[in-house]
Parts: C-alpha cells; sequence; structure tokens
C-alpha cells in the first residue's frame, strides 16, 4: 500500500512538473525574435505591422492581428523567379493558425509550407507578381491548408461596374502538391492569374467565389471536389488535365469566355501538363451554361 502511495505522488508530482500553460504576447517588434522563444500552444497578437520574413519551425503556435490593419509585407527585387526568394511566411514541420491579418507580397510567395498544417482565418492576401501560398511536403510526409474567410487579389485589382478593364493578370492565388490536403471555405479569388494550380493529393474547395481571373482553377492530378461555388466575368473557369478525378457539385459559371476545359492535347512546352485522361463526375449537377468551347467525351465523366 505504501509503494503504491508513493508511486501515485511520484505520478502527481511527473504531471504538475511536465504540464506547461500557454501563454499570450502583445508584440510590438521583433516578431521573429518572440517566435523563436515562444512556446507550443503560444498565442501572439500582433500589434503593429511587420515588414521583412518569419520561420516557424517545429512549433505549434496562434498568430492573430490586433485589426485587420496588421500587415505582414515584403518586396523583392528579383522579378524573374519568385522562388530564388524564401517566403514572407515559412512554415516547416509546424502548426500554425494566422487570423485577422492582410498579407501583401510583391515577387515573393507569401506563405510557404511543407511538412505542416496551417488555418487561416480572416486573412487577406494581396500579390503584385507573387504566389499567395505553396503547399509541398516530402515523399513520406504530409501538408494540410484550410482556408476560411480568405481573399487573395491583385494588388492593382480595382472592380468598376462589374468589369475590370485594365487588369494585368500576374499573380497565382494558391500552389498546391504532392501530399497536400487543401479544405478552402468561402475564400473569394479576384484578379488572379491562375486562382488554384491544384497538383495535390486531395482538396475540397466550397462555397467560395471566383471574378475576373485569367484562369480560376488548372487541376493537374489528385482528387479534386468543387462544390457550390461561383465563377463570374472570368476569362476561364476550369481546365482540367492529365489522371486528375474532379468531381463537380452545384457550381455556376457565368459570363465567362470558357467555363470548363478538358485538354485533349499535351502541351510540349508545360511539362507538367498532358492530355487530360482522368474522371470529371457530376456534369449534371453543374448549374449555368457553358461555352461552345467545352467538350466533354463521354469516356472522360460520369454523373454522381
Amino acid at each position: 500500500m505504501e509503494n503504491l502511495r508513493r508511486w501515485l505522488l511520484l505520478l502527481i508530482v511527473f504531471l504538475i512538473t511536465g504540464f506547461t500553460f500557454s501563454e499570450t504576447f502583445i508584440v510590438e517588434n521583433d516578431l521573429q525574435r518572440v517566435i523563436n522563444t515562444a512556446k507550443d500552444g503560444d498565442v501572439l497578437i500582433l500589434n503593429n505591422s511587420f515588414s521583412g520574413k518569419i520561420e516557424i519551425v517545429g512549433k505549434r503556435l496562434k498568430i492573430v492581428g490586433k485589426n485587420e490593419s496588421v500587415e505582414l509585407s515584403f518586396v523583392s527585387r528579383n522579378t524573374e523567379n519568385i522562388f530564388n526568394e524564401k517566403p514572407i511566411i515559412y512554415l516547416e514541420d509546424a502548426t500554425v493558425t494566422l487570423e485577422n491579418v492582410k498579407i501583401n507580397a510583391s515577387n515573393v510567395v507569401g506563405i510557404g509550407i511543407l511538412n505542416s498544417s496551417v488555418y487561416l482565418k480572416n486573412v487577406t492576401i494581396v500579390l503584385s507578381n507573387g504566389i499567395g501560398i505553396v503547399s509541398v511536403s516530402d515523399e513520406k510526409n504530409e501538408s494540410y491548408v484550410k482556408l476560411e474567410m480568405v481573399e487573395i487579389m491583385a494588388k492593382k485589382y480595382k472592380k468598376v461596374s462589374g468589369r475590370n478593364v485594365s487588369l494585368i493578370f500576374n499573380g497565382v492565388g494558391v500552389l498546391g502538391s504532392y501530399n497536400t490536403t487543401i479544405v478552402a471555405n468561402n475564400v473569394e479569388i479576384l484578379g488572379m492569374k491562375k486562382g488554384f494550380i491544384l497538383e495535390n493529393t486531395e482538396s475540397y474547395i466550397f462555397n467560395s467565389s471566383f471574378s475576373e481571373n485569367e484562369l480560376c482553377l488548372i487541376i493537374l492530378s489528385g482528387n479534386q471536389n468543387i462544390i457550390n461555388n461561383k465563377f463570374v466575368l472570368n476569362v476561364q473557369g476550369i481546365v482540367a488535365a492529365n489522371d486528375s478525378k474532379v468531381s463537380l457539385v452545384n457550381n455556376h459559371f457565368d459570363e465567362n469566355n470558357q467555363d470548363i476545359e478538358l485538354l485533349t492535347e499535351s502541351c510540349n512546352s508545360c511539362p507538367n501538363t498532358r492530355k487530360f485522361t482522368g474522371v470529371l463526375k457530376g456534369y449534371s449537377n453543374v448549374s449555368g451554361i457553358f461555352s461552345n468551347k467545352t467538350k466533354f467525351p463521354a469516356h472522360f465523366w460520369e454523373d454522381m
């Protein structure tokens, strides 16, 4: 009995000393230093905007802007290959929640994700020759991206009476690759050269809107579920290639130059883009009138 009491006492001491409480920090400056000293579970409240880059490696943190004017920004002079620059926010083996901030990226990637999980809520990403989010993984790992109430738009985007006549398309919203899962709910994509480039394992994009983009979704591989979205006044809505599996449910297309295209030929100048040989499901559940350019070979699609 005495030994049992002793073991119970040791267990209680272990639990008390081993348990750590999360803390909340108000960050006025030197954000990277605060990140370096923060513990798993800590909350960082950004009281100011920050110009520069940050890295979060191997940590679980929540970063929240005190108000919607808080901005993380960086302007690179390298206009040729933005992948030569590190992203404004780089995540590796991390779990990060980012809320209530604006990311302003010029000639650079806004958020770079490697083997990490990120949750963005009430976030605006403004791009000039940049990519909003790039998510990849190593062969034996995976990344997870959840977007909710996120707006990604071109820096020069201006909506004029429902039509944008002066936009120069040069930004990419989200690039998912390798073992990445993307869940996007209530996302707005405005003025992008490409809204989403999907060559990742799986995505669920729903309740979102795409307006005045050159190309909203290019699907190159994976299981891609496009549900209850609006595509309005775009040059192209969805382009599918390679051996991708596309499920379309209750989407609406209006005044696009081309709604959906299945590539019928391989692109010699685009090594990752080949003739569409996959499966398109849910054609009968898509609302809207398709353009004359849209063709659905019978063996490429089936009803849900």
